[in-house]
C-alpha cells in the first residue's frame, strides 16, 4: 500500500528515460498485489484481482505520467475496470519483464505510449469468451454456473457483457485488430524445440514489435524482442519453466 506521506511528498517530474531506468524495488512478481509511487511514476507488480483494483482506484491520479508494470494477468473483470481508469489518465506503460493476459489486453492496449523494456515481453493467449455458449464451456464458467443462483448468474452475465462491450469499444478506438487478443498460436508451436508446449491455450504468444504494429498497435516508443526462436524459448523458460513463449 502506498503511504499518504509518500503520496503527499513533492517529487520532480521524471523524463521517459528516467522512468524506464527507475527501480521499483520489488524483486519479483508477487501473487499478492504490490504498488509503490515515486512522484509521477506508479509501480505495480503482481496478479490482478480485487485488491489490485482498489490500489489503482486509490493511487492512479491525473498526475501519474508513467506506469511500470509486471503482471502475468489475473481476474478479467478487475483488469477491465483498471483498464478503464488507465484509459482516462493515459500514463505511459513500461513493461518490466512481463505483461500478459489481462495486463496485455486491458493495461497495455488502451494506452497511447508504450515501452517494452529489455528482456521483457507482452503476452496474449486468448481473451474472454465471446458467446454465452463459450462462457459456459470454460472450466471456471461451468463450475460457477452449475452452482450459482439465477440471480448470481444474471449478475455475472451482465458483467461479462459489459466487459465485452468495453473491450470492443476500446479496440475500435485504438484501431487494434481483435484477433491480436483471440488468435490461437498453438498450431505454430515448434514441436521439435518444445514438445511439451503443444496443448491448446497453453502457449503465450509474444508478438514482435513489427507484428504488434501489423495488428494496429500504436505508440510503441521502445520495444525489445529476442533475436531468434531459440532465444525466445530460453527467455521464456527463464521467466517461467511451465509456460511457453511463441514468437
Amino acid at each position: 500500500m502506498v503511504s499518504s506521506a509518500a503520496r503527499a511528498a513533492p517529487q520532480p517530474a521524471h523524463s521517459l528515460q528516467a522512468a524506464m531506468d527507475f527501480d521499483c524495488g520489488f524483486k519479483q512478481e508477487m501473487m499478492r498485489p504490490k504498488m509503490s509511487r515515486n512522484g509521477d511514476i506508479l509501480c505495480y507488480y503482481g496478479q490482478i484481482n480485487a485488491e489490485t483494483e482498489r490500489l489503482f482506484r486509490t493511487n492512479l491520479t491525473r498526475d501519474i505520467r508513467y506506469l511500470i508494470v509486471r503482471s502475468s494477468g489475473g481476474e478479467m473483470f478487475a483488469a477491465k475496470n483498471i483498464g478503464q481508469m488507465l484509459e482516462r489518465v493515459q500514463p505511459a506503460i513500461i513493461v518490466d519483464r512481463i505483461c500478459a493476459s489481462g495486463c496485455a489486453y486491458y493495461f497495455f492496449l488502451p494506452l497511447e505510449r508504450k515501452v517494452i523494456k529489455r528482456h521483457s515481453f507482452v503476452g496474449f493467449h486468448g481473451g474472454p469468451p465471446e458467446t454465452r455458449n463459450k462462457l459456459f464451456k470454460t472450466a471456471a464458467g461451468a463450475a460457477f454456473f452449475s452452482n450459482a443462483t439465477r440471480q448470481d448468474q444474471r449478475r455475472i452475465l451482465a458483467k461479462w457483457r459489459d466487459l465485452l462491450d468495453w473491450q470492443n469499444a476500446m479496440l475500435k478506438r485504438t484501431g487494434v485488430n481483435k484477433m491480436l487478443i483471440y488468435w490461437n498460436p498453438a498450431k505454430r508451436i515448434r514441436k521439435d524445440l518444445e514438445p511439451g508446449c503443444y496443448a491448446p491455450n497453453k502457449p503465450i504468444w509474444a508478438p514482435s514489435p513489427k507484428t504488434l504494429k501489423s495488428f494496429g498497435v500504436k505508440g510503441l516508443i521502445s520495444a525489445w524482442y529476442p533475436a531468434s526462436y531459440r532465444d525466445m524459448y530460453r527467455f521464456g523458460k527463464e521467466h517461467d519453466p511451465h509456460s511457453c513463449l511463441v514468437p
